[in-house]
């Protein structure tokens, strides 16, 4: 549980990754200094010798959320620098989250 945590708080790493990657922004030296120390811990939590498939898979769910949370950093920002409100971006995704969430939940007959 304390790695996913930790995984999963990794997603300023991703942000400054694919803000990089996607829209060409610098960052700077402060913010690689704590990139590298961030993906340090994440080096020293995941070599903690858990072995098994549950961890492994809730350690690669911990990291998918990670991603899911940058990339909606990331689109939210550049829509609201567009002119896009917060509250018009927050109902479409929000509601689009409770969606996809009720269908996987009626699709895997847990019941609501």
């Amino acid at each position: 549980m304390a790695a996913s945590v930790v995984l999963v708080s990794t997603q300023p790493v991703f942000v400054a990754i694919l803000a990089y990657l996607l829209f060409g922004e610098r960052t700077s030296s402060l913010s690689y200094s704590g990139i590298l120390v961030a993906l340090a811990g994440t080096a020293i939590i995941a070599s903690d010798g858990s072995v098994g498939s549950a961890t492994f898979f809730d350690n690669t769910l911990a990291v998918i959320g990670s991603l899911a949370v940058a990339v909606y950093v990331l689109i939210g920002r550049s829509l609201c620098s567009t002119g896009v409100g917060v509250l018009p971006y927050s109902i479409v995704v929000y509601a689009s989250a409770s969606a996809t969430l009720a269908s996987a939940a009626l699709y895997a007959g847990v019941p609501l």
